[in-house]
């Protein structure tokens, strides 16, 4: 089975991803953190990255094409991206919702601890939410623009979780339960 894992920045993807992923021993693909490695090798942060994404179709089209692949050519697999449902159709597809205000909290406290997210200079709190909030506005309106989809809408997908008021351990049990119960009934 192939999972598709979307959410709000902050929201909780990454930390489900990979634990489920090792859990299920299934290959983890993290599409943000292609498009980060990208971002840097441009020498760009990925705030940057996205508004230049914004104006250029090119930049999204190459992760389109690679995830498309992979919906053909894997049974098996976790991908973590924003259009993964989209291009991967018969996944199994996973929202997580966290609000902008959470999310920079979850944020911000990892920024603290490390630089790895490729952010940017964002040196408050404040920022880092104004940031979430334009991140989301910004993806919202690149994806209508060149795919007519909002994928932040709740029909999209087979599960949508509001991750604000839970623990990181209660989400990834949430996911897993659901996860479990879908490979169970194929």
């Amino acid at each position: 089975m192939i999972v598709t894992l979307s959410g709000t920045p902050g929201s909780g993807k990454s930390t489900v991803a990979k634990n489920l992923a090792h859990e299920l021993k299934y290959p983890h693909l993290d599409l943000g953190a292609i498009r980060r490695r990208l971002a840097r090798r441009q020498g760009l942060t990925l705030q940057a990255y996205n508004r230049l994404a914004e104006h250029d179709p090119s930049i999204d089209r190459a992760t389109d094409g690679f995830q498309r692949r992979i919906g053909r050519t894997r049974t098996n697999a976790l991908i973590e991206g924003r259009m993964s449902f989209h291009f991967i159709p018969r996944s199994l597809k996973i929202f997580l919702y966290a609000s902008p205000a959470v999310g920079a909290r979850r944020i911000w406290r990892q920024l603290q601890r490390s630089s790895k997210r490729n952010e940017g200079s964002l040196g408050s709190l404040n920022e880092v939410e104004r940031a979430v909030r334009q991140r989301i506005r910004g993806d919202r309106e690149r994806y209508w623009k060149y795919y007519r989809i909002n994928p932040f809408l709740k029909r999209h997908y087979d599960l949508f979780l509001d991750t604000s008021h839970l623990n990181r351990y209660q989400v990834f049990h949430r996911v897993r339960s659901f996860v479990r119960r879908k490979i169970s009934a194929d």
